[in-house]
C-alpha cells in the first residue's frame, strides 16, 4: 500500500510476542512511522501473497450466502420437508470432505 493511499477503517488486533517485535521492528528502523501503519504494511503483503486463498475464500462466502438464503427460504415457508432435504445434503459435505 502506498504512503499516498487513503486509509480510513481502523481495526483493533492481537499479535503475538514475535508479530509484534516484527511490528517494532518496522518502526524502530524508519520503514514505519507507527505501529498502525507497519501493520498494515504486514497485512498488505499477506494479502499480496495469498491471492489463491482469497479466490477460495470468496466462492466460499457465496456458498454460504446462498445456503443461508435457502434455509431462510425454508424456515420461513415453513418446509419441513426440504429442511431435512437441506441437512441430508450437509451431512454428505461432510462426509465428502472426510479423509480416506
Amino acid at each position: 500500500m502506498s504512503k499516498k493511499s487513503k486509509r480510513s477503517i481502523v481495526i483493533s488486533v492481537r499479535l503475538d510476542d514475535t508479530s509484534l517485535a516484527a511490528v517494532d521492528l518496522l518502526v524502530n528502523s524508519g520503514l514505519a512511522q507507527s505501529r498502525s501503519e507497519a501493520a498494515s504494511q504486514f497485512i498488505g503483503i499477506g494479502v499480496q501473497s495469498s491471492g489463491a486463498l482469497i479466490v477460495k475464500a470468496k466462492v466460499l462466502e457465496e456458498n454460504v450466502r446462498v445456503l443461508k438464503k435457502e434455509m431462510l427460504d425454508v424456515v420461513t415457508n415453513k418446509s419441513l420437508g426440504e429442511v431435512s432435504h437441506l441437512l441430508q445434503v450437509e451431512d454428505k459435505l461432510q462426509e465428502d470432505k472426510t479423509p480416506k
